[in-house]
């Protein structure tokens, strides 16, 4: 899941995340990034659903942000495994240390990188560039 407030972000890492073959799912908060969590086939056993592989989260968005977008997902056992990235343009070590008290499994300044977001990839996703499927990420 690609959950950013700034459409230009999700359409950058749309298009690096698509020349990697992996699908996605998009998310303009953590509001909305929790609903989809919450009716993803992880969560649901929904076939037709999209299964959550890996979270790209922006931290600082209306609605809800992603300090609580994380937290609100962390509370059900089924994702407590489950690998999210906070992708931030702040800098402030407070900032780090709170994303990671709140359950974030990584933190990465913006902009992110081609090279950087793959290596993300290949670290939490099992062949995510191998051509062989497709993958969502959620």
């Amino acid at each position: 899941l690609v959950v950013d407030d700034n459409a230009m972000n999700r359409s950058i890492l749309k298009r690096m995340l698509t020349q990697f073959k992996l699908a996605h799912v998009e998310a303009a908060n953590g509001q909305e990034a929790v609903d989809i969590m919450l009716s993803s086939r992880n969560y649901t056993s929904n076939a037709a659903a999209p299964e959550v592989a890996l979270v790209l989260m922006d931290l600082s968005m209306p609605v809800m942000d992603g300090y609580q977008a994380t937290s609100t997902i962390r509370r059900y056992p089924v994702f407590a495994n489950l690998p999210i990235v906070a992708l931030t343009a702040a800098t402030i070590e407070e900032g780090k240390q709170h994303a990671l008290e709140v359950g974030v499994t990584e933190y990465r300044t913006k902009p992110i990188k081609r090279d950087m977001l793959h290596s993300l990839c290949q670290q939490y996703l099992p062949n995510p560039s191998s051509g062989n499927d497709t993958r969502e990420i959620v």
